[in-house]
């Protein structure tokens, strides 16, 4: 699926914050050697380290095991997918994913050389998806929209173009037809989230409809919470 790793070098680090306000750190280099603590481990061992010498020993409210991941400009999405992969098996869970570069930017930041790297391994990491494996972080595209707008002529021309099938483009969604077993699929399943016309919908709601009721819906695939979601959009007859 993901044809490139784009990482040179690769700098990572979370910080987990429990009742004692302790910290962990985890760091990353060349896509293969973690450092936790200044201690190495290999991916296959992240699973076990974490179980064994970093996970609290009392599960209670006042003990939060949530993550999230700082990453550096060049850090390839396949490795960050690998290491969630392997957190997912502890008690940890990946709360959120923040770029540097990302978080750091702000409309008076120059374009620098990091700033353009991150631009790129962004794209070429979409454009290696098929279409409907593509979900995005809002806060990436829209730093992919902002950064283009920056950037001379020169640097858009020597960079990765924008690909038009981003939703940072104001064109007409795909509009699909309602069957039964949709809309059946849609209430029951979580991995949905349903608007209607807009607006976000509790499910129970849906009760009060039936596919005939719209006209047609579209989908936007989102990174939400760092789960996969699949929003809904129905839309409404006049």
């Amino acid at each position: 699926m993901l044809k490139y790793i784009t990482c040179a070098f690769l700098l990572m680090s979370f910080s987990v914050l429990m009742s004692q306000n302790r910290f962990y750190e985890l760091r990353v280099e060349n896509d293969s050697i973690i450092f936790i603590n200044n201690k190495a481990v290999n991916l296959n061992e992240l699973h076990q380290v974490l179980t064994e010498e970093y996970t609290p020993k009392i599960h209670d409210s006042e003990h939060l095991t949530s993550l999230t991941l700082i990453v550096d400009h060049t850090t390839s999405d396949l490795f960050i997918d690998e290491i969630k992969e392997k957190i997912r098996k502890t008690d940890y869970n990946v709360l959120n994913i923040q770029r540097s570069s990302i978080q750091n930017f702000s409309n008076s930041s120059v374009v620098t050389k990091s700033i353009i790297s991150q631009y790129n391994t962004l794209i070429r990491y979409w454009k290696s998806l098929e279409e409907d494996e593509r979900y995005y972080r809002e806060i990436e595209l829209n730093f992919i929209k902002d950064i283009y707008k920056k950037m001379s002529f020169e640097q858009q021309v020597n960079n990765e173009k924008l690909p038009s099938f981003l939703p940072i483009f104001n064109k007409e969604p795909e509009q699909n037809k309602i069957e039964q077993f949709l809309f059946e699929k849609w209430f029951f399943d979580d991995a949905y989230l349903v608007k209607i016309d807009g607006e976000k919908i509790e499910k129970t709601s849906l009760s009060s409809y039936k596919p005939t009721d719209f006209d047609h819906y579209f989908i936007e695939r989102k990174i939400i919470g760092e789960q996969k979601i699949d929003v809904i959009n129905l839309v409404l007859k006049d």
